[in-house]
């Protein structure tokens, strides 16, 4: 083929990239129907998607088709680049997302101190000694009561959960977006788990807070479009800003992440800056979770006097 044969074939092509509607100029011409957050959300999305594509130069061997491949090459490479958003929205989503794992998970705990407080109103906060002290025939009722309440209401949570979850399978599968229905399962989840550790039965809150911090990340990343690095990489930070604003442990935060969610991920296919947003959120959340909860020490450790028996 001539190369006057060719010039009908680039002309054409040019005029379908002005034509087409996601062509550059006219998104810029264009304003975007959706604003705000979620238009962030969209443009961090395919910044994930495009730091993994690799463009090499074309061969110079096809000597005919040089001219065209390299014409498509710079165009791509040219809408790449007018679509990747600024690499600070890629640390806002880190931010955002430890505020949110710290204010949440500062509730659930304020929630089990006030369920603790007004289900052993009146009990002596002496552990175990409480029952030494106190003849059975008076505490029996409610050491045997109050964990079997509890019991029973986080059963019927969890019946309520079986309800909602076959609503949510009836529901259309196409339905894009916030799902009303699924983001009331991570909020009843709590609420059970507030239940149980406030009436005494047997849970730790490490659990209940890495699943709000995952709850908040699978809430971020509804707003953006599948992408499994993508995802583990919000889960992960999830993951350590639930613990951090936990236990005020940043650093443990940081290394839960990395070593547990983090696993499966490689290095290579990793989204940029991952390790900037865990440790983003875990230090935010801690420091959410301090304000709102105060630096007072879980337990206090009396102070001993070491002796030498000489």
């Amino acid at each position: 083929m001539s190369s006057d044969e060719r010039r009908p074939l680039r002309s054409s092509n040019q005029e379908d990239l002005e034509s087409a509607p996601d062509s550059p100029s006219n998104r810029t011409s264009t304003p975007s129907a959706a604003g705000g957050i979620k238009d962030l959300f969209k443009q961090l999305d395919r910044r994930f998607s495009d730091r993994r594509i690799t463009f090499k130069d074309p061969p110079l061997s096809h000597s005919r088709s040089s001219s065209f491949d390299h014409h498509n090459y710079v165009d791509a490479r040219d809408s790449l680049t007018e679509s990747a958003p600024p690499e600070w929205a890629l640390l806002l989503i880190g931010c955002l997302l430890g505020l949110a794992s710290g204010l949440c998970v500062a509730f659930f705990n304020k929630g089990v101190h006030i369920i603790h407080e007004w289900a052993w109103a009146g009990t002596p906060n002496e552990g175990a000694a409480w029952l030494r002290l106190q003849r059975l025939a008076d505490t029996w009722h409610r050491i045997l009561l109050i964990p079997v309440t509890g019991g029973v209401i986080v059963g019927m949570m969890h019946g309520l959960l079986e309800i909602l979850n076959q609503i949510k399978q009836s529901s259309s599968l196409d339905r894009q977006g916030f799902d009303l229905v699924a983001g009331v399962f991570p909020t009843i989840k709590a609420i059970q788990a507030a239940v149980t550790l406030g009436t005494g039965c047997s849970l730790g809150p490490e659990g209940p807070s890495v699943d709000i911090g995952k709850s908040c990340a699978n809430g971020f990343s509804l707003m953006m479009e599948n992408n499994r690095e993508r995802k583990i990489a919000l889960v992960a930070a999830g993951a350590a800003s639930g613990i951090a604003s936990g236990f005020n442990a940043a650093v443990a935060g940081c290394f839960f992440a990395i070593e547990t969610v983090l696993r499966p991920l490689r290095a290579e296919n990793s989204p940029p800056f991952t390790t900037a947003m865990i440790i983003l959120a875990s230090v935010i959340s801690s420091t959410v979770s301090t304000v709102l909860l105060g630096t007072q020490s879980a337990f206090t450790v009396p102070s001993y006097d070491l002796k030498s028996a000489a």
